[in-house]
């Protein structure tokens, strides 16, 4: 169901609510983002270099080392003192915080206060509570059915060992998305959920039993995946993030972020089957996002369409080179 902007109900499927043991909190999501990640690809902390962060919620992760009783290091004074002028002017010090202590460092003591309970193999068993990975990563505008603004969302297309695909899911808080994002305005027209609604008195409650669309854990789930794969459509054939209303741009192939996950459902035992190729969804909120490389970071508005073009050829040579390397490596192993 949805709208258009101009300028199912069905059997409940296996899903598992995560039980927190973390501070409690209000639900908050991210970036539309389509990211297609292997687990044959980098793993998360391998990329190096100096990070930067497209998305940041600091108030997540403090809220979680406090109530981890997790100590965060207080940043050190750094005293200066002024030349001495003999009685024209004495020599005074100054004592000031040297810096505030960094980004990377707070997500390091995160991740490493969750242990094992953090995962990249999202083909693990059910339920996972946070996970993390690298890949790419498109960032828009998850909005009403009127077109406003409620939130931002990253979607996160993951290829799994056997051949499935996982949605990762996110919605968090526009606020929380680095400025440069932020301020460039996506298109506001194109396809918008009927269902937006009833999403966002999920990631407030916690419940989906109540709303007007949705009816168990599955609509979420197939609502959630069609938002994040379709939503600012403007043809059915037009999925590019590029051609699509209310989305920033994307973030190719190393983007690395981290979520705590809300709901773990599988589709592949259901009537209806999986979502748009989707066979298991992940719903959560996005702690961070971040790259070591701008370069990897295309925002829409900066290309014209004969500009997206040609970088989008460019990318689909590069898959078709991939899969082809990984065709040739398969068919040695089988010979030998």
């Amino acid at each position: 169901m949805g709208c258009w902007i101009s300028g199912r109900r069905s059997i409940a499927p296996t899903a598992r609510p995560i039980t927190r043991t973390s501070p409690s909190s209000s639900a908050t999501l991210t970036t539309i983002g389509q990211v297609e990640q292997r687990h044959s690809g980098g793993r998360v902390g391998e990329l190096g270099g100096l990070q930067k962060y497209l998305y940041w919620s600091e108030r997540r992760v403090l809220q979680w080392l406090e109530g981890s009783d997790i100590k965060i290091p207080k940043p050190s004074q750094q005293k200066l003192t002024t030349p001495n002028f003999g009685n024209f002017a004495p020599a005074i010090e100054i004592s000031r915080p040297s810096c505030d202590v960094s980004k990377t460092k707070l997500a390091e003591l995160f991740s490493r206060s969750l242990g094992k309970r953090i995962v990249s193999n999202l083909d693990s068993p059910a339920p996972i509570e946070f996970a993390q990975g690298v890949g790419s990563v498109l960032y828009g505008q998850f909005v009403s059915p009127d077109g406003e603004p409620l939130r931002a969302l990253m979607y996160s297309r993951v290829e799994v060992e056997n051949q499935d695909q996982v949605a990762v899911c996110l919605f968090g808080s526009m606020e929380n998305l680095a400025d440069f994002i932020a301020d460039s305005e996506p298109v506001k027209k194109g396809w918008t959920a009927s269902s937006a609604g009833d999403i966002e008195l999920f990631l407030k409650t916690g419940e989906v039993d109540d709303g007007m669309y949705l009816d168990s854990v599955e609509d979420l789930a197939r609502e959630a995946v069609k938002i994040a794969c379709r939503q600012g459509e403007t043809r059915p054939d037009r999925t590019d993030g590029y051609y699509r209303g209310f989305t920033y741009g994307e973030t190719r192939d190393v983007a690395e972020w981290c979520a705590e996950i809300y709901w773990d459902v599988d589709l592949s035992e259901t009537p209806c089957g999986p979502e748009e190729g989707h066979s298991r969804v992940l719903i959560g909120a996005p702690l961070w996002v971040r790259t070591p490389s701008l370069r990897s970071v295309y925002l829409y508005s900066e290309y014209t369409k004969r500009e997206w073009q040609n970088i989008s050829q460019d990318a689909q040579q590069v898959v078709r080179e991939s899969f082809w390397k990984r065709l040739q490596g398969a068919l040695r192993i089988m010979r030998k």
